[in-house]
């Protein structure tokens, strides 16, 4: 879809422009929810381990003055 309006797509397609814009909304909705499930399986496989405040200590670790 790069470079094409809604409205170009919908007369490629012979639909209004309402239908695709349903269509997107889908499409997106069905991808965020995909993609929360993936990083929600990873983020639990990549979890910091349970001593992970201690090592930030020892290290001095220090979190940058823009957070």
């Amino acid at each position: 879809m790069s470079g094409y309006s809604q409205k170009q797509i919908s007369n490629f397609l012979g639909l209004s422009i309402s239908t695709i814009k349903n269509r997107l909304h889908s499409a997106l909705n069905r991808l965020r929810t995909k993609m929360i499930d993936r990083v929600s399986d990873n983020l639990h496989f990549q979890r910091p381990s349970r001593n992970c405040d201690e090592y930030l200590e020892i290290t001095k670790f220090k979190m940058p003055d823009f957070w």
